[in-house]
């Protein structure tokens, strides 16, 4: 299992995946803007989430998916097969021809483009470029 610091929540997801013999990898979304330690799960911590939220340009997001499944690609223990879970990044990573389904929990915003730098990400128009299995 490969994560970065994560919450306490995200830590237990992934391990319960890992658990099950997958490979996990659960990458920092705002390396960008702050350090390794994940932001906090409170008011302050999700102000400071959703100001980065929209901070970040949606293609920053679009090539930290890439790098991360690249990475999980060349490891000796992937089989070759990739997934994606969480939310509105993991529909956006499910782009990637390389991700073989992606289970979207919590696609938050998805339907008002309010992803990334100018809120106005286009992911719900580029739906048609999935061709592994999604879960909404």
């Amino acid at each position: 299992m490969l994560i970065s610091i994560v919450t306490g929540p995200v830590s237990r997801f992934a391990r319960q995946i890992a658990g099950h013999g997958y490979i996990v990898a659960a990458p920092s979304s705002y390396h960008e803007f702050t350090g390794p330690e994940p932001l906090a799960y409170d008011g302050p911590g999700t102000d400071v989430g959703n100001a980065f939220k929209i901070k970040k340009k949606v293609k920053a997001y679009d090539e930290d998916a890439e790098l991360a499944v690249t990475m999980l690609l060349g490891l000796e223990t992937c089989n070759g097969r990739v997934g994606a879970t969480g939310g509105h990044l993991a529909f956006r990573a499910a782009f990637d021809t390389r991700v073989a389904a992606a289970v979207c929990y919590f696609a938050t915003d998805i339907h008002s483009h309010s992803l990334g730098e100018g809120k106005k990400d286009d992911s719900l128009e580029r739906a048609s470029e999935i061709r592994g299995e999604l879960v909404m």
